[in-house]
């Protein structure tokens, strides 16, 4: 029975695959998004566009877009810091857990024996 307990660890460990893929594709858009900004900053001085664009830009990240930056800043480093907690719980879950279910499922039997 340990596979059944290694069974959803491994599931949970799948998800979370699945979840940091999709927090990685969302960091690359995020990554080409800067590249877009330091390609303006190099234009800006012989594009009035350019500067325009990021004039806009550099007034929504002052203004409304802020306090939503910085709730960003917050939520990325938190998760960080959740998903390598969790990884660790688990890897000691893993390797500790599997020890226990064995044990106890010994115990089980014997105790219904001794009541027969």
């Amino acid at each position: 029975m340990s596979q059944t307990a290694i069974h959803p660890l491994q599931h949970l460990m799948q998800d979370l695959q699945k979840r940091q893929q999709g927090l990685g594709e969302q960091l690359q858009a995020f990554q080409l998004l800067q590249q877009e900004i330091a390609a303006l900053k190099q234009r800006a001085p012989q594009d009035a566009q350019a500067r325009q664009r990021l004039e806009r830009l550099s007034r929504a990240m002052q203004g409304e877009l802020a306090p939503l930056n910085q709730r960003l800043s917050q939520c990325v480093e938190s998760l960080q810091g959740n998903f390598k907690s969790l990884e660790a719980s688990l890897k000691q879950a893993g390797s500790g857990g599997t020890d226990k279910p064995t044990a106890t499922r010994k115990a089980g039997p014997m105790l219904g024996r001794n009541f027969i």
